[in-house]
Formats: C-alpha cells, structure tokens, sequence
C-alpha cells in the first residue's frame, strides 16, 4: 500500500510496473517516454494519470473485477500520443484514449 501521486515519470523501459496487488491511489501522474508507460499485471486503483508519447501506453492482462477501469476506486486514464495505446490480454472500462497511432490491440473485453 502507499500513494503514488502526482509524479512526473520519463524515460526508462516501463514507467510503473504494477507486478503485485497495491492498494493505495496511483494517480495524477504524468507517465512518458518508455517502451512502456504501465505495466498493469496485479490490481491496482489506476486513475486520473496522463500517459503518452510511450511505445505502449498501458499493457494490461487483468480480467474481471481486477480489470483496468473496473477495480474498486480505480478511474479513467487520459491515453494518448502512444505507438499503442493499449495492449489488452484481458478486460478494460472507462479509460480515455486519443490520438495514438493504434488505439487497443491484442484480446479481451472493452466496456464504456
């Protein structure tokens, strides 16, 4: 648990690697310039970040109510300028994209 908020984060292979459940508040971040801006591989309360000019923005492999969007006190992201905006292997609501080269690729389950 913690908060990670507020943060300015450039320039390396992932932005924020979310490997392990964390329950504190991930948000208002300004995520750039990685291969990968997030990794979403353990449930987490991602919200209200602005992640772009990435290779990917955001990969996420979580299904069900651990899902991007879905997890209780997780919101939208602001998604844009990636190569990818989002690479999916599970399901994804509520997040905000534009003008990335490819909006969502990969499998799973989009809901508004």
């Amino acid at each position: 648990s913690g908060n990670i908020v507020a943060n300015t984060i450039r320039g390396s292979s992932v932005g924020i690697q979310i490997a392990h459940a964390f329950t504190g508040s991930i948000s208002d971040n300004d995520i750039a310039n990685a291969a990968t801006g997030v990794l979403y591989d353990a449930p987490a309360p991602l919200g209200h970040n602005r992640i772009h000019a990435n290779g990917v923005g955001i990969r996420s492999s979580l299904a069900g109510s651990e899902a991007l969007g879905v997890l209780a006190g997780s919101a939208g992201n602001e998604i844009y300028q990636n190569q990818t905006g989002i690479v999916l292997s599970g399901d994804l609501a509520g997040q905000y994209l534009h003008h990335n080269v490819t909006g969502v690729s990969g499998s799973g389950r989009l809901t508004p």
